[in-house]
């Protein structure tokens, strides 16, 4: 006879004929899904009416779902309903609770990185996964538009000297690029399928004069609070970049190298610690102090010593100096090593007695009349390292400035403090004119012109040398600060910058996030670090490309504008400023092009002009974290939620987990510096803030060209030159890459990770095919829990069980907790298991039987929340789930308008009757007994007695009360073609049969129903078909053959 149910092998719900050896019982639904895909077309065999009749009756699957994604076409038919529409859409859902994620703007130059999709993909995840439970979303994204890399892409455009350029020329360049970068970054951010205000015009860009103007209403409430000063004092300054930074535009390198030297002090006068060297009889003898630094550059600013007046010091004898050497008594034997000369204590004194000790500079000359220098007492100086004595050069370090400062102030209180004289230029040479108040002519001569960084220390060591003075040079590889822009290190240096004081805002700052939620919980104590350890931020930045500080300078017409200027920052004069801007139409780039009196408020500048003095603009323009840091008054001027003002602006903030320095806190402090209070506590701008680690390729590393180990996005999503090493793997598989892995930690990317990410993919597109195909054209309807099977309520309990986990670990944002789950359900619970069992009942029972029909009921209520729990993370799948499963019989002709999505249907919460821990409990003890009937069903495959399992029966001696309460269910469970229940074990009468335990799989007895191919007819009988196909097809068969 010939096969009977070809038909039936179409499983794959195409119309393309399967292999004829292949049967829906012997192959899971995915195996069995592959399988006919590749199956080549078989010449046709003569026509088999009766197999053609029984085939025709079986309900087949069908469903236009395709069996493979081809991302590249398909996910463009389903795009634009669930983007662009689709935010327009939800936001017009004025009755929806709002749902605020506000964007952290990425810097506008150059191509995205697979950290900007795992960033931008995770804030959709978020707001999808609040959309489709009910909320409406508001997500503008940003652009950082200002500072030094733009400015510097600009400059190497204009192919001329930063020095021959004006600061408009070099703006208007900067700005050309910055809207270059937008744009390639728009393109390339909406295709991660992104929900939100995406168009060019719709995000916000920090260099818009919108922006710019509540910037500086934020500097404007900052100064009316006394918050903005100006010093002159060491900063953080980068050389290569030529500006002042802040802490969070740095990076430490560990493999930093420097020239560290011990040097000796000559002491010009002992002080207190003269008598003790005459009664040792060594008054005679020179005596110099010991000191260690790993900045040589630094030794022509020193202006003191600092010492423990808590510690004791050693008088020690070296053969290697020319003097007695003084140091901490605990450093004695370490700088024995190091100086690899033995050192003889002659005596050991408390600190206190150096006190009244002076020295003079390690560079002078034995001819010169060095000026002698102080030794002073700081709580920083310690035994750990060096030699307990620290240089110090106010001009380049803030421990050395604010300890001197301090020291000067208690030993003269009411004199002014004159400012720190600074030797290093702007681009980090030692200047001659400066260099000449500290040390001789000579030493001016050879360290004139030396940068700092570089031939500078040299020539200092140099001179130490020929003055005998240098005690041993020893290189340090040690943590070292970097400028993270151009990767060159920077060094302190005393100049006059623009600061914001934090002394009383830090502890309202920290206060305020008592309140915020940080996921993961450490991001709390890492931000509330950051802002403890700040007291000042520095604001000013020497360069063009920016938003100018709002001060203007006035200074007697007839003197130096520069040396003789006062700075005018008031709450009003900003005001005027604000308003002059606003006037012209060119935003902060006519402060570059406008007279400064323009800038000064007309009471002022009619006094001004009274007293004979004359204005000029400030030069310096603001830190770009003070720039994204004032985004949350776009939210503010919104107002978004008039009805709850004590809320924050945003209820989610993410972002790396570096910007615990950089966007979070400036958000924060200038979020507290510029607010009210409110119920008596300054709120954040933010509710929750969440971090992600950084991406690294799937051996650990840090993506570099250097490596070649860089994967951009775009080549996921469109595959590479060679597309057998990259295929196109499409925005879907990224998105669950980025849903697949624990992004609160660095997370790892690479070909063999995104085939494991397309492999699930690929298992749960099938899922979604198998249950379209077995619902298609089903009716709607409600069945209890108590008219299903224990399998099909066990299911349910499975599903809401998922449903449950998926909602909190979205609302948790643990969005790889969704992902494992729903991929265990779909490969292990659906494809493993149920799918299997109850191919059977939907394939050969009758349409309007209670078996299929609450089978199909299942499948129903497992696809519509499948769908709801992938959509977040998968949208174009889901989409293409949902196109189908709402009967559409084919493609749509293309991306067609007002489609309607997924997200429009609110995901629906499972009935609590589904939740069932007792069905589960009998589900799990019927499967230990599946577990042993499914080992000896592969004893008998694997003997080639069997095939297919139902060529199988089981019987069960003494069974148990629970499989006898279950027993019709028994054979769906083993898939077999019957189970027997006896009392008493029964001996074998079959040629073969193998046991463990109660249980025996044995040959079916019963002969092979030609249309449901399970050994369920009786030989004798007289129809053609087993009892339950009769009841389908009725005697019609019978009656026609």
């Amino acid at each position: 006879m010939p096969l009977p149910l070809a038909l039936l092998e179409r499983v794959t719900l195409s119309c393309t004929a399967p292999p004829p050896q292949l049967h829906f019982r012997q192959l899971s639904s995915s195996a069995f899904c592959r399988a006919v895909a590749a199956a080549a077309p078989k010449p046709r065999k003569p026509k088999d009416e009766k197999a053609q009749f029984y085939s025709k009756s079986l309900n087949l699957p069908a469903t236009p779902f395709p069996l493979r994604a081809d991302a590249g076409k398909r996910e463009k038919l389903f795009w634009r309903r669930t983007t662009d529409e689709l935010y327009r859409w939800q936001a017009e859902q004025k009755d929806r609770p709002l749902f605020v994620l506000h964007d952290g703007p990425p810097y506008a130059n150059g191509n995205l990185h697979t950290g900007h999709a795992l960033n931008k993909i995770t804030k959709d995840i978020i707001n999808r996964s609040k959309l489709i439970q009910g909320n409406r979303v508001h997500y503008v994204p940003g652009y950082d538009t200002h500072g030094l890399p733009l400015e510097l892409k600009a400059l190497s455009a204009l192919k001329l000297p930063a020095a021959s350029l004006t600061p408009q020329v070099i703006r208007s360049a900067a700005r050309k690029e910055a809207e270059k970068g937008i744009q390639i970054q728009g393109e390339e951010f909406r295709s991660f399928a992104g929900m939100g205000a995406f168009a060019d015009e719709d995000a916000y860009k920090t260099m818009e004069w919108g922006y710019e103007k509540r910037q500086l209403g934020i500097v404007r409430e900052m100064v009316r609070k006394g918050l903005i000063v100006t010093h002159h004092r060491p900063t953080l300054y980068s050389p290569s970049s030529r500006t002042a930074l802040a802490e969070a535009e740095l990076e430490y390198r560990d493999d930093h190298i420097s020239r560290s030297v011990y040097v000796s002090f000559l002491i010009s006068d002992l002080g207190a610690l003269a008598p003790k060297l005459q009664k040792l009889g060594l008054e005679k003898e020179k005596v110099s102090l010991a000191v260690w630094t790993t900045t040589a550059w630094t030794l022509p600013s020193n202006v003191a010593v600092a010492i423990s007046d808590s510690m004791d010091y050693s008088l020690v004898r070296s053969s290697t100096s020319k003097s007695l050497l003084i140091m901490a008594t605990e450093r004695v034997a370490a700088l024995s090593e190091i100086l690899t000369s033995p050192l003889e204590t002659l005596t050991t004194f408390p600190g206190s007695s150096l006190l009244s000790t002076t020295y003079i500079s390690p560079l002078a000359s034995s001819s010169s009349a060095s000026e002698p220098r102080t030794i002073f007492p700081a709580s920083y100086v310690t035994s750990t390292t060096g030699t307990g004595l620290v240089h110090t050069a106010p001009a380049h370090g803030v421990e050395d400035w604010e300890a001197w400062r301090a020291h000067q102030l208690a030993l003269h209180p009411d004199q002014p403090l004159e400012d720190t004289l600074c030797a290093v230029d702007g681009a980090g040479k030692l200047m001659p004119e400066v260099l000449e108040k500290l040390v001789e002519r000579d030493v001016v001569e050879r360290l004139g012109g030396k940068d700092v960084l570089g031939d500078g220390t040299g020539a200092v060591i140099d001179v130490l040398q020929e003055r005998g003075t240098l005690l041993k040079e020893v290189e340090v590889q040690h943590k070292f600060p970097y400028d993270w822009r151009t990767k060159k290190p920077v060094i302190f240096r005393a100049s006059s910058q623009w600061f914001a004081n934090l002394e009383n805002v830090k502890e309202d700052a920290v206060k305020a996030i008592e309140d915020v939620e940080f996921v993961p919980p450490r991001g709390r104590k890492t931000l509330e670090m950051y802002v403890r350890g700040r007291s000042e931020w520095c604001i000013s930045r020497q360069r063009a490309w920016g938003v100018p500080i709002p001060v203007v300078y006035s200074y007697p017409s007839s003197s130096d504008p520069i040396a003789s200027s006062t700075p005018y920052l008031t709450p009003s004069n900003v005001d005027h400023i604000i308003s002059v801007l606003d006037s012209k139409g060119q935003g902060t780039d006519y402060w570059w092009t406008g007279e400064a009196e323009e800038f000064v408020e007309p009471e002022e500048l009619a006094r001004s002009k009274a007293e004979g003095r004359s204005w000029r603009k400030g030069v310096d323009t603001m830190d770009v974290w003070f720039d994204s840091g004032c985004s949350w008054t776009m939210l503010r001027d919104l107002d978004l939620r008039p009805e709850a003002p004590e809320k924050p602006y945003a209820d989610v903030y993410l972002e790396g987990s570096d910007q615990h320095r950089g966007w979070f806190q400036s958000s924060l402090l200038t979020a507290i510096s510029a607010a009210e209070e409110v119920g008596g506590k300054k709120k954040a701008p933010y509710g929750t803030v969440i971090t992600h680690g950084m991406v690294l390729d799937e051996k650990g590393r840090k993506m570099s060209k250097s490596l070649g180990n860089i994967l951009p996005p775009s080549t996921i999503i469109n595959g590479g030159k060679n597309l057998q090493k990259q295929p196109a793997y499409g925005t879907d598989l990224l998105r669950v890459w980025v849903a697949s892995v624990d992004s609160t930690r660095d997370v790892l990317i690479g070909p063999a990770v995104l085939a494991q990410t397309f492999e699930a993919l690929r298992k749960m597109r099938n899922t979604a095919r198998f249950m379209l195909g077995n619902t298609a054209g089903a009716a709607k309807e409600e069945l209890g829990v108590e008219e299903l099977s224990l399998i099909d309520r066990y299911i349910l309990h499975e599903l809401y069980e998922l449903d449950q986990l998926a909602r909190d670990a979205y609302n948790t944002y643990t969005f790889s907790r969704v992902y494992q789950a729903l991929a265990t359900f779909s490969n292990t619970t659906l494809s493993s298991f149920y799918f299997d069992v109850i191919k059977d009942s939907l394939y050969a029972d009758a349409k309007s039987s209670l078996e299929r029909r609450r089978v199909v009921y299942t499948l129903q209520k497992v696809l519509d929340s499948y769908t709801s729990i992938l959509a977040p993370m998968a949208p174009l799948l889901a989409e293409e789930i949902h196109h189908f499963a709402q009967g559409a019989s084919a493609d749509p002709k293309a991306d067609v308008a007002e489609a309607g999505s997924v997200f429009e249907k609110v995901w629906a919460l499972p009935s609590v009757s589904w939740d069932s821990p007792e069905t589960k409990t009998e589900m799990e003890e019927l499967f230990k007994v599946r577990e042993e009937v499914m080992s000896l069903l592969e004893q008998a495959r694997e003997k080639k007695l069997i095939g297919s399992s139902t060529e199988a029966t089981v019987v069960i001696s003494n069974p148990p009360a629970r499989l006898r309460k279950h027993a019709e269910l028994l054979k769906t469970l083993f898939i077999v073609s019957d189970v027997s229940l006896v009392d008493e074990p029964l001996a074998p009468s079959t040629e073969w049969h193998f046991s463990s335990g109660s249980i025996t799989v044995q040959p079916a007895t019963l002969a092979k129903c030609p249309r449901c191919w399970t050994f369920s007819k009786p030989a004798e009988s007289e129809r053609d078909v087993c009892a339950r196909c009769h009841e389908v097809v009725g005697d019609v068969a019978h009656a026609h053959w």
